[in-house]
């Protein structure tokens, strides 16, 4: 293999504990987890996270992230990451968007905005 298929090689693993099941997908050096039980969905980014507590549309969840249908923006100041948001494509799912923010450097603007479009697995 040569080393642009290793950066582009996925693996996809599904872990199963009683009522609980993750799913895990790596792109490169990304890694993307989905773990579904009874009570919540946690979805995770490297160290982008959210729970979202159980819904009627638990399954909507899940196939839309596994499908791809959401995006992911990374602001940077210089070469640091200052926060990243998880946004949902599905105007239904806009209300479990979330961020998280990594550094509380005092930043007068974001220099570079990195766009992740949602893998398909």
């Amino acid at each position: 293999m040569e080393n642009n298929e290793i950066n582009n090689y996925r693996k996809f693993m599904l872990y199963e504990d009683g009522n609980t099941y993750m799913f895990e997908n790596s792109v490169g050096t990304d890694q993307f987890t989905i773990s579904i039980n009874d009570h919540d969905i946690y979805i995770q980014y490297n160290n982008l996270k959210k729970r979202i507590p159980f819904l009627e549309n638990q399954s909507r969840v899940f196939n839309d992230f596994v499908l791809g249908n959401y995006y992911i923006k990374n602001y940077y100041c210089d070469s640091n990451l200052i926060y990243s948001k998880f946004s949902w494509k599905n105007k239904e799912l806009r209300k479990f968007n979330f961020k998280t923010k990594y550094v509380f450097l005092r930043c007068k603007r974001i220099n570079r905005i990195e766009k992740i479009k949602g893998i398909v697995w």
